[in-house]
């Protein structure tokens, strides 16, 4: 961190060489200030996410024991998030040092450091990566080369990435969806064939020949940034089950019938109740999350 004049300065290069590991006690990686800010508007998008990534700070003085009010914003602002922070006093850092009062600002510019001012806390703010074009700007994209050609490579590499994220997870849910209904919400409750069951009316089908449950199926996901896939099923009689409301008469004759362990039935028509199986699985999935964690899951190998 420095005032902008010292920009190309011999000060700024030597502090550039200085063996900033033996002052941290472990490997760092060194970001300078001149790398990343050519002007405020710079450093207002940037500097909340230096921030925060920031695990040491230091700081070069300028002006004879002035320093710049957003430097100083920096290091109290490190400080106050518990970082260690270090004045560049004379080419050596030195951690004792304090900042003048904010009366004794010089020109509302500059503040005044040394070994025997106080320390101030300043409360960490968060401001947002808003650039002067009116983009949105990234540390990451300044690192990789802070060119317009690098932040559209980079963006075109993980829009890429992200196009295979969901159709990936699209067709993760349509899987469950078909895998859920027919192990869980259609063997609920198991009727042999020709055992006579009533099913109350909104419930599922009941378990008997296996068919309904065998019938399930997902589609492949669509392609694209938004991508959607089907789960459904290839029985005849999944339409009637899951709407109801279907009335039913013999294809020949005055009426139809069937044998079951209660006996043997004759109708002249037969209206079906509405027993969902397909709604109520996928409204379960949502409700308990757990349609929500198999899409991140099927996503997260895609996050860029």
């Amino acid at each position: 961190m420095a005032p902008m004049r010292l920009y190309g300065t011999p000060v700024l290069e030597a502090a550039r060489e200085y063996p900033f590991h033996e002052l941290t006690g472990c490997p760092v990686r060194l970001v300078v200030c001149e790398d990343l800010y050519r002007g405020n508007r710079e450093w207002f998008s940037l500097w909340p996410e230096v921030r925060r990534q920031a695990a040491y700070g230091v700081f070069l003085d300028h002006l004879g024991g002035w320093v710049a009010r957003g430097t100083w914003a920096e290091a109290a602002e490190l400080m106050a998030l518990g970082r260690p922070v270090w004045w560049w006093c004379g080419g050596e850092p030195a951690d004792r040092f304090g900042f003048g009062p904010a009366g004794g600002d010089w020109r509302g510019r500059y503040r005044r450091v040394g070994l025997g001012w106080s320390r101030s806390c300043l409360s960490a703010r968060v401001m947002p990566l808003q650039a002067p074009s009116g983009g949105h700007r990234t540390l990451r994209g300044v690192l990789r080369g802070n060119l317009p050609e690098a932040n559209v490579a980079y963006l075109e590499a993980v829009l890429a990435k992200a196009k295979q994220g969901a159709p990936a997870a699209a067709a993760a849910m349509a899987r469950y969806i078909a895998d859920r209904v027919a192990n869980e919400t259609l063997t609920r409750r198991i009727n042999p064939p020709g055992t006579f069951y009533k099913a109350r009316p909104g419930e599922p089908p009941s378990f008997g020949s296996g068919a309904l449950a065998d019938s399930m199926y997902s589609t492949p996901a669509t392609e694209g940034l938004r991508s959607s896939a089907s789960a459904g099923s290839t029985d005849r009689r999944a339409h009637v089950f899951e709407f109801g409301s279907c009335l039913l008469r013999p294809s020949a004759g005055r009426h139809m019938g069937w044998k079951d362990s209660g006996g043997i039935w004759r109708h002249r028509s037969v209206l079906m109740e509405k027993h969902p199986f397909l709604e109520p699985t996928t409204d379960d999935a949502i409700d308990d999350g757990e349609l929500r964690k198999v899409a991140i899951e099927a996503f997260r190998e895609y996050d860029p």
